[in-house]
């Protein structure tokens, strides 16, 4: 009877302490959501695209800058269409395949990039500023220039892009931007989808934009904008793994192989949402 007594009084101690710890960790993450402060003030998407005889370029890029205007979030990508040579993944997803770092003792194409946004970040410029960065012919940091020594790739595209973004920034708190994108194969060539996405301090999908493109050849053509918007108005709300998880059907046109299913939230968007879904797995 005695030893009953204690297996219950033991027992009853192991609840009570589990229960203080488990109210004592959701209180930690509570506060730990409240203290965490946002990575900027005002955000903006942009792209920039350039047609040549061997096919499409495409830059894409987030910036996001503090109240006074100091850039404190930038990331930028690239993809490049070149028919039959095309790789799918961006040219950050590549690395050292990309071949650029057997060129030179700088790195990759990414290492580069990344050095020019730790530049812009650390020396805490205004893009007003950093689009005064002295560039050469070629489009390369000039020489004499701090940031030649970390990065000597063409940056024209890049640039075209933040003078782009200086009139899209939208104020918001931002706390975990990140940018994105998908490569679709098709008959006539390749369907791009690029976005910028932002989630709130509880992982909830804040802010998104998406812009989609056919590529063809050499020429770069906008799609899809209208359903596009209306997409990024429903998953507003959203984490990250409920847009992953997003139930879509096959309508056997041959065409449209991920429609958002009947009677769903997403009911009314008549485009495939496949390629949103691939795009929030790499996030």
């Amino acid at each position: 009877m005695i030893y009953l007594k204690k297996i219950s009084l033991l027992l009853a101690f192991t609840m009570i302490l589990f229960c203080f710890t488990g109210c004592q960790s959701q209180e930690n993450t509570s506060l730990k959501r409240e203290r965490q402060k946002p990575k900027a003030a005002s955000v903006a998407f942009s792209s920039a695209i350039e047609e040549t005889e061997d096919g499409v370029n495409v830059v894409y890029l987030g910036v996001g800058v503090d109240k006074d205007g100091k850039i404190t979030y930038l990331s930028i990508n690239r993809n490049e269409f070149k028919g039959d040579d095309t790789n799918v993944m961006s040219v950050k997803e590549q690395g050292e395949s990309y071949g650029l770092c057997y060129e030179g003792y700088k790195g990759d194409w990414r290492d580069q990039m990344e050095a020019f946004e730790d530049y812009a970040i650390g020396k805490s410029m205004t893009i007003d500023q950093l689009l005064e960065t002295e560039l050469d012919e070629n489009g390369v940091p000039v020489e004499d220039s701090d940031l030649f020594a970390a990065c000597e790739i063409d940056l024209r595209l890049a640039m075209e892009a933040l003078e782009s973004a200086k009139g899209k920034m939208q104020k918001m708190d931002v706390y975990s931007p990140v940018i994105s994108q998908y490569v679709y194969r098709t008959e006539d060539g390749f369907e791009l989808s690029i976005m910028l996405n932002i989630k709130d301090q509880y992982e909830k999908i804040k802010y998104v934009e998406i812009e989609q493109y056919d590529i063809i050849g050499n020429e770069a053509i906008r799609k899809n904008e209208e359903e596009i918007e209306k997409l990024e108005d429903g998953i507003l709300g959203l984490t990250n793994y409920e847009v992953c998880h997003l139930e879509t059907y096959d309508a056997g046109d041959g065409i449209h192989n991920s429609l958002p299913m009947e009677n769903s939230f997403l009911e009314d968007i008549s485009i495939n949402i496949g390629f949103l879904k691939e795009m929030y797995r790499k996030i």
